[in-house]
């Protein structure tokens, strides 16, 4: 038998098999960024998951309402970046989940970070013993994204924000859907996200998948 051993076999009596395939970005350093999105019901949380994780869109047509929490996942390559300390320097400061990940414009394997972003879409009448538990355990603690598309959309999710989080819990805003009422809704939540300084809101309408990944990556991940 004139056949080549492959890697990994050997041993009398063994079956010969071949050692699995790693590619270069199975080998990079990863990091786990847990997600819960929350709103009030039709505010646009499903619609954000589609952008960011796939889906079908329905034509533009309104989806169904989510009745339990959902998860589904995606994944992005970042470039590392220079130090907290060096980032604050070129700033002026940092807002709260300052991150060490920035977009990915190279492929230098060596300097590359996977980040695995989980999401959990929690419909808004969810009983919140369920998942309330997540956001206090500082092991499993998520990036929190309050969805709004309205006023009272954006009011609901502030209300959840005071009776829910901790102050020192990651969190962004986040309008999914622009209609004839975000206008004002955006005014509100900048000057909520300003006096609380968190990022500003972020505006999915006018960002693509990888914007809106990269900024919850800066705002999920510690520094």
């Amino acid at each position: 038998n004139n056949s080549t051993n492959p890697l990994g076999g050997g041993g009398r009596g063994n079956k010969r098999r071949s050692s699995p395939y790693l590619s270069p970005s199975m080998m990079m350093p990863s990091e786990e960024l847990r997600i819960l999105v929350v709103g009030s019901q039709g505010c646009g949380k499903t619609t954000l998951l589609r952008l960011l994780c796939g889906g079908s869109d329905n034509g533009g047509e309104t989806t169904e309402p989510t009745t339990h929490p959902e998860t589904t996942t995606t994944h992005k390559k970042f470039k590392r970046n220079k130090s907290a300390s060096d980032n604050k320097k070129d700033d002026g400061g940092s807002h709260k989940g300052s991150s060490d990940a920035t977009n990915n414009n190279d492929d230098d394997n060596d300097n590359m970070l996977v980040v695995h972003f989980i999401f959990t879409e929690v419909p808004r009448d969810a009983d919140q013993t369920a998942w309330a538990p997540l956001v206090a355990n500082s092991k499993t603690r998520p990036l929190v994204v309050f969805c709004y598309d309205s006023e009272k959309s954006l009011v609901d999710a502030i209300d959840m924000e005071k009776n829910l989080l901790e102050e020192d819990v990651a969190r962004v805003f986040c309008v999914a859907h622009n209609t004839s009422a975000t206008t004002a809704a955006n005014t509100e939540a900048a000057a909520h996200c300003k006096e609380l300084d968190l990022e500003a809101p972020l505006e999915t309408q006018t960002a693509d998948r990888d914007a809106i990944l990269d900024h919850l990556a800066r705002c999920g991940l510690s520094s």
